[in-house]
C-alpha cells in the first residue's frame, strides 16, 4: 500500500531508499477588507505586513461611505474589517486580535476599504525585527506591521503568532522584497491564532 499524501513539513522516505522534502506548505488565507482611517494619509501595504482584526469604533477608527464616516469595524460585520497590526496602536494593543500577514501589495486612499487576501497559516515570509532567529516564538511588535521575539513576559501577555524558520535578514538583501514596510523578514510557520 502506498502513501497518497504526505503533509507537514521536514523530509521524508521517497521511496527509493532516499529523502525527499516536504513541498506541502499547508497554507491556509482568507479575504478580508483592509482599511485606512478617514483621517490617516493613503498607506501602500505589502506582502509579510501583519494584521488584526478592527474592533475599535468611533473617530479614528471609520472609512467614509457615501460621504458618512461609518464604524469600520461594524461596515461589512464585525469581524470582517482588519487593520495594520500595531502593539502600541491608539486605544489598545493589537496583540489578542492579530492573525495573519497579508499576501499582496495594495495601496488604499483615505477613508477607504480594500478586500485583500492574507494568510493565516502555513509557511510565508514575514515582516519581523531584525532580532528574530530560526526557532523563536513571534509575537505583534511595538513596530507597526512588524512581530518580534517573544520573551518571556509575552508567554501570557501576546498571542504567539508564528515560529521562525530562518533568520531575519534585511528587505534590501533579498529579491524581490519581501516587506517593504518591515525592515527585515523572515520565513515562518504561521499558527493562525484565532482559528479562521
Amino acid at each position: 500500500m502506498s502513501v497518497a499524501k504526505v503533509d507537514g513539513i521536514g523530509t521524508r522516505k521517497d521511496g527509493s531508499g532516499g529523502w525527499t522534502a516536504n513541498q506541502e506548505k499547508r497554507a491556509k488565507y482568507v479575504r478580508i477588507g483592509l482599511y485606512v482611517d478617514d483621517a490617516g494619509a493613503e498607506t501602500t501595504y505589502y506582502p509579510g505586513d501583519w494584521l488584526a482584526i478592527e474592533v475599535k469604533t468611533g473617530g479614528g477608527f471609520q472609512v467614509t461611505i457615501n460621504g458618512t464616516a461609518t464604524d469600520a469595524a461594524t461596515y461589512l460585520g464585525l469581524g470582517n474589517m482588519a487593520v495594520g497590526a500595531d502593539k502600541n496602536r491608539t486605544s489598545g494593543s493589537d496583540d489578542a486580535l492579530t492573525f495573519g500577514v497579508l499576501s499582496e501589495q495594495v495601496t488604499i486612499g483615505i477613508g477607504k476599504y480594500k478586500m485583500v487576501t492574507a494568510q493565516v497559516e502555513g509557511v510565508a515570509f514575514v515582516g519581523c525585527t531584525s532580532g528574530a532567529a530560526a526557532g523563536d516564538k513571534l509575537v505583534i511588535s511595538t513596530t507597526a506591521l512588524e512581530a518580534e521575539k517573544a520573551s518571556a513576559a509575552d508567554n501570557d501577555a501576546s498571542s504567539e503568532l508564528a515560529i521562525a524558520l530562518a533568520d531575519a535578514v534585511a528587505n534590501a538583501s533579498q529579491s524581490p522584497v519581501q516587506s517593504a514596510t518591515a525592515g527585515h523578514t523572515c520565513s515562518a510557520l504561521l499558527l493562525n491564532p484565532l482559528r479562521m
